[in-house]
């Protein structure tokens, strides 16, 4: 049985809408804004699947629909008739995320995920889960990197410390060699060697 063709584009009809929403032309622009590599975007096109936390990212930060930058399903944006030309939004321009995430402490932000987990909206559902699995991963591998660095100081401080016990080590053998050699021009001084002389009778 055939595949309709939107079985197999998947990825380049989400990137289409995607290029209407934000005015892109070029993949190169979706990877910068997502700060992952070009090789990223060609993977998920080769997969034929466009992730699900980018669109959320894109439609956040543009005002547009992550229903539609999926499926094409509703209005481009949230409060506009669907199937109405809207321009693109440039980014940041309906408000800063920074300043709203900044502003946001534990309750409110753990009473946004409460909402947004009770409207059982899995397309949002699964863009938190993988935001938030990935966020978790980075504050455990932030974690290990510190006490990582705290253990590469503390053996730093003890290579220091060895490296002043063996200098400590070489000054004393080096006085010692000093005295040696003193030892033996006072016995040459005495006599020559240090074996006894046989008496002639």
């Amino acid at each position: 049985m055939t595949q309709a063709l939107s079985d197999f584009d998947k990825f380049d009809a989400s990137w289409e809408r995607t290029k209407e929403l934000t005015g892109w032309s070029q993949k190169r622009q979706l990877a910068e804004f997502l700060d992952i590599k070009g090789q990223s975007v060609s993977g998920a096109r080769t997969r034929n699947s466009f992730p699900v936390d980018w669109a959320y990212r894109i439609a956040s930060e543009f005002g547009g629909s992550t229903d539609w930058i999926l499926e094409g399903k509703g209005p481009m944006r949230p409060g506009h008739p669907a199937g109405e030309t809207q321009a693109p939004v440039a980014a940041k321009a309906i408000a800063s995320p920074e300043d709203a995430f900044d502003a946001l402490g534990m309750a409110e932000g753990m009473g946004l995920l409460a909402e947004i987990y009770s409207s059982k909206d899995q397309i949002y559902i699964r863009a938190i889960n993988a935001n938030l699995l990935a966020f978790a991963d980075a504050v455990k591998t932030k974690a290990k990197a510190v006490v990582l660095e705290q253990t590469i100081q503390q053996m730093q401080v003890q290579m220091v410390k060895m490296q002043e016990q063996i200098n400590e080590l070489k000054h004393e053998v080096l006085h010692l060699r000093n005295e040696n050699s003193d030892l033996k021009r006072e016995l040459r001084s005495r006599g020559g060697n240090c074996e006894p002389s046989t008496a002639t009778g």
